[in-house]
């Protein structure tokens, strides 16, 4: 019986964290998009955020674990802000890199 508790508890943890397409995230509702400020998050003192339950899905090229943000470099000009994220393929500084950058 004790196996039967393991088994039934890793089944339930497993399901919790798993990311599938269309499942809607607390982020991606509507209903929730007011509380959210990708500014006041990624402007603390730590240059890296993580995004805490956040996967990406692993592809053939690519396995991902934890996604987060770091910042390298910050430019207001009146309400915008420009973020930048490197992206490896590969082991980081063994492999092709590419940058991405978004402005708010």
């Amino acid at each position: 019986m004790k196996h039967a508790y393991w088994l039934i508890s890793l089944y339930f943890f497993a399901v919790l964290v798993d990311a599938k397409p269309g499942d809607v995230r607390v982020d991606e509702d509507p209903n929730y998009w007011g509380y959210q400020d990708i500014k006041k998050a990624l402007s603390n003192k730590d240059k890296k955020s993580w995004m805490f339950y956040r996967t990406l899905r692993s592809t053939d090229r690519a396995k991902n674990k934890c996604v987060y943000a770091e910042v390298k470099e910050k430019q207001d000009r009146g309400k915008v802000l420009q973020i930048c994220a490197e992206i490896y393929k590969g082991r980081r500084n063994q492999g092709e890199t590419n940058v991405i950058c978004i402005s708010l």
